[in-house]
């Protein structure tokens, strides 16, 4: 139940003689469960004046991340001008790697937001933010926002291959297996964005690998048929692209006619300081680390005693338009005598 604003202002002074606060240059309290309950006891009412006392107390130029929340707080219905702050202090917060803190800004953002096509826009956009802080019921839940909104049919694909990257990534039941979801998004992208389509391809060979024979829709050799048929990439051809063909070709012609193609991606992995690449999901991208043997034997592809293994991290940024999100990956190399391992790390930017 809450209590009145005058009856607070009451118990105040009997709250700082028993020393569970102490009001100076900063308002503390004994201990954090003290805190929550003065919070959770105050109507929303009392909870929106007194977020607007801290937000006009706030510095905008040293703190505009602290304002803007607490601006966002205090707001009583849509607001287009606070909307648009939450968005530019997801976009600081995702810089500094504060997935959790981007997706609370964007959520808030959302329910400001009072335009159809703008509130599915920072939907979609506060579902992938969610999705990377691992926060994956909420995520589905703001897909559903973002689906009740008009989307363009670029937003639609993006919904269906984040839906396939939470199946995959998570233990959440699914109507469709992650691999079926997957390579249904990246059939929508294919008018719409070679790259995007072969990297969603990629996605969902990974996804029919680590599913393996347990697979019940969008097989390994699915997959694989599909990235085959997919349209050819812009050139010249990036690590991932090579990537993508290869593994194609190892499930559905064998070792030997993949070996040209891997030479070709583990060189552009090795060489490429950064490339560019837009997927939402924590895997490896064959489903499990890839082999490669460093002699490229056409017979086997362990028949040395030097490999290479390739893993990838990736990420999708939640700020601003979903199609304007992408990756910055950093290739790295540990060298010793029979192996090389290249690894590749992610930091999210915005175009």
């Amino acid at each position: 139940m809450a209590i009145p604003f005058p009856f607070c202002d009451l118990l105040l002074p009997a709250v700082r003689v028993v020393g569970l606060l102490t009001v100076g240059a900063r308002v503390i309290f004994r201990h954090p469960l003290v805190r929550s309950a003065v919070y959770q006891a105050a109507s929303a009412a009392d909870r929106r004046r007194a977020h607007r006392a801290l937000a006009e107390a706030t510095d905008p130029g040293t703190d505009p991340d602290r304002r803007a929340w607490h601006r966002a707080q205090a707001a009583a219905g849509p607001d287009e001008d606070i909307a648009a702050e939450l968005e530019r202090s997801a976009g600081r917060a995702q810089a500094r790697g504060g997935f959790a803190a981007a997706a609370a800004f964007l959520e808030r953002a959302t329910e400001l937001t009072l335009e159809p096509p703008r509130r599915a826009e920072r939907a979609l956009a506060a579902a992938q933010a969610k999705f990377q802080a691992g926060a994956f019921d909420a995520a589905l839940g703001l897909l559903a926002t973002a689906e009740s909104g008009p989307l363009d049919a670029f937003q639609r694909a993006l919904v269906d291959l984040l839906r396939g990257q939470i199946a995959f990534a998570s233990s959440l039941d699914s109507d469709a297996p992650p691999p079926k979801l997957l390579l249904a998004a990246a059939r929508q992208f294919e008018p719409l964005d070679v790259r995007l389509a072969r990297e969603t391809y990629l996605e969902a060979l990974s996804a029919a690998l680590l599913a393996g024979r347990l697979a019940l829709g969008g097989s390994v050799r699915e997959a694989a048929a599909a990235a085959r048929a997919a349209p050819r990439p812009p050139r010249p051809a990036r690590a991932p692209d090579l990537l993508l063909d290869g593994l194609a070709l190892v499930i559905t012609e064998g070792y030997p006619a993949a070996v040209p193609i891997l030479k070709q991606a583990v060189s552009a992995f090795r060489s490429a300081e950064t490339f560019t690449l837009r997927l939402a999901s924590s895997t490896n991208v064959s489903g499990h680390t890839l082999f490669i043997n460093s002699s490229f034997s056409t017979t086997s592809p362990c028949a040395s005693t030097s490999t290479i293994s390739v893993s990838t991290a990736f990420g999708l940024s939640a700020t601003g338009s979903p199609s304007r999100s992408r990756m910055r990956f950093a290739a790295s190399s540990r060298n010793s005598p029979n192996s090389y391992n290249c690894f590749i790390s992610s930091q999210l930017i915005n175009r």
